[in-house]
């Protein structure tokens, strides 16, 4: 299985860059309110992630949740 992250610019389906007419100020903002996500919620996100990708695409493994 191949999965390309990234595609030449001529090749991108986008209709209009997504960052077009921000300026630095709309860049750097935050796009929702400060969360209530802990360190190691996000940890435990990131882990459930990366177990089922790998188990599930690459070993063809049933990977069922684990939180």
């Amino acid at each position: 299985m191949s999965i390309d992250m990234f595609i030449e610019p001529d090749s991108d389906p986008r209709v209009e860059p997504q960052c077009s007419g921000l300026d630095a100020h709309d860049m750097a903002r935050r796009s929702v309110e400060t969360s209530t996500l802990s360190l190691l919620g996000l940890v435990r996100h990131m882990a459930e992630v990366e177990r089922g990708w790998f188990r599930r695409k690459m070993a063809g493994q049933d990977a069922p949740p684990l939180f």
